[in-house]
């Protein structure tokens, strides 16, 4: 798979989180408050992005 393909495909899966994200903040919406619903997907977010940080190399591979 070339570099290209991979690019493309990490943008439709980014975009594709993204709309699952939307719809499911606006589906608790309707049971939850908004501060509840941005509390927990921090909480679940911020050790998935942690961990992807940590096996990319960490700040050691910043694009300067």
């Amino acid at each position: 798979m070339t570099t290209s393909l991979k690019g493309i495909l990490c943008m439709c899966l980014g975009v594709l989180f993204l709309a699952l994200g939307d719809a499911v903040s606006k589906w608790l919406g309707e049971v939850h408050s908004p501060l509840q619903i941005i509390f927990f997907r921090t909480l679940v977010s911020l050790p998935l992005i942690a961990l992807l940080a940590y096996f990319a190399g960490g700040a050691a591979q910043t694009a300067y």
